[in-house]
């Protein structure tokens, strides 16, 4: 539908148009009813002779001559007094349309009265009727405006339709820029990430990288790009498992896990990958988009834990088994000490000094004390 504004300029035409035609039409009846008045005042001057000796048959002869324009339907040469003196009446030849146009008062007839004078006396007039055939002129000239309004027209939507496409070439330029502007802020965003992005179609092809996956890894980027990802990163075992993770992402299964990755001259890294479902705007899934992390480095630390831990858990065992040795030890004394024989006969005493010579046992981890034990043995 067109607008208020752009119809305004072909309704300006078509009154301009309409102004320049009303002008001609104006125009060119005034000046061919001039010229028509003129040519009769001449008419009227070669009539003069024959009116004044009224030489008919002359006189005839001016009027044919003059009716061979044909512009007028009858000529006719009056007295002063009003009297018919000669007169033709075969002159004008009707067009196609004339009868038509003629009903519809767009041909009509004009007379047109001009003196005849002899010595600056007034001795008659002649009457032409002139038929006023100007609406072919004017017709012609409605079509060539018509024409002209219409190319006028053409050039002004022409004119429009370019301001048009340049105002939205430039919209469209900036627009453009903008969505460049957008796309490398995004891309330095990416690029500057700590981790590896990929995103992967729904064969588990490379669609994208970013530059710290490729530090990772040491591919370049183009390089990846295409190629299927379990099969730059894993090893052949674990492919399965990687596409059927790939299947779940496409059910809309958002996952986390650690795997063992490999890079492109083969050693190997520890990654952990946290994988969800990359959606277009109408909401379908068309890819997975991975970010990974290297955890190579928090794996070693978790090994060396592990280890220290459990080289701390055998110290503590051993020295918790010397610990219950030595009161072992302690315990075993008290109960040989316990069944020593009294010291009163000599062959105890004896048997007392022989225990008390034994260098097996020390009295440093007997959980009795020194003293008791001495003066026992005084006793």
């Amino acid at each position: 539908m067109n607008s208020p504004n752009a119809k305004r300029p072909r309704l300006l035409v078509i009154a301009a148009l309409c102004a320049v035609f009303a002008l001609f039409v104006w125009w060119y009846e005034h000046a061919a009813l001039a010229s028509l008045e003129q040519q009769t005042y001449l008419y009227g001057q070669y009539l003069e002779t024959p009116l004044w000796k009224l030489d008919t048959e002359v006189a005839t002869q001016y009027l044919r001559l003059i009716s061979q324009a044909g512009l007028y339907r009858s000529i006719d040469i009056l007295h002063a007094d009003g009297g018919h003196f000669v007169g033709t009446r075969e002159a004008y030849v009707p067009g196609l349309f004339d009868p038509l146009l003629s009903s519809v008062h767009l041909i009509r007839d004009r007379a047109i009265d001009q003196p005849i004078y002899h010595r600056d006396q007034s001795i008659g007039y002649i009457r032409a009727v002139w038929v006023n055939d100007t609406i072919y002129i004017h017709i012609a000239m409605a079509l060539v405006l018509a024409l002209i309004g219409k190319a006028l027209l053409f050039y002004i939507h022409l004119t429009a339709n370019r301001r048009t496409l340049e105002r939205n070439n430039l919209e469209l330029r900036e627009n453009e820029k903008k969505v460049q502007e957008s796309e490398d802020y995004l891309q330095r965003i990416t690029e500057s990430l700590g981790e590896g992005l990929l995103i992967t179609d729904m064969d588990d092809r490379v669609l994208y990288v970013n530059l710290r996956m490729a530090t990772m890894t040491g591919y370049a980027q183009e390089e990846m790009l295409g190629k299927l990802a379990y099969e730059l990163f894993l090893p052949p075992e674990q492919h399965s498992d990687m596409v059927e993770r790939n299947q779940q992402r496409y059910r809309g299964v958002v996952d986390q896990y650690e795997i063992q990755m490999q890079c492109r001259d083969g050693s190997p890294f520890w990654a952990r990958i946290h994988a969800t479902p990359f959606r277009n705007n109408a909401g379908e899934i068309i890819a997975t988009l991975g970010s990974i992390n290297d955890i190579t480095e928090h794996k070693q630390l978790e090994d060396q834990l592990q280890h220290s831990q459990k080289m701390d858990a055998i110290g503590q065992l051993t020295a918790g088994a010397h610990n219950f040795n030595n009161m072992l030890m302690g315990i075993m004394g008290n109960i040989e000490f316990a069944t020593v024989p009294t010291i009163s006969s000599p062959t105890s005493k004896k048997a007392t000094a022989s225990a008390c010579r034994q260098p097996t046992w020390s009295t440093s981890s007997w959980p009795i004390p020194t003293g008791a034990f001495t003066a026992r043995t005084r006793g």
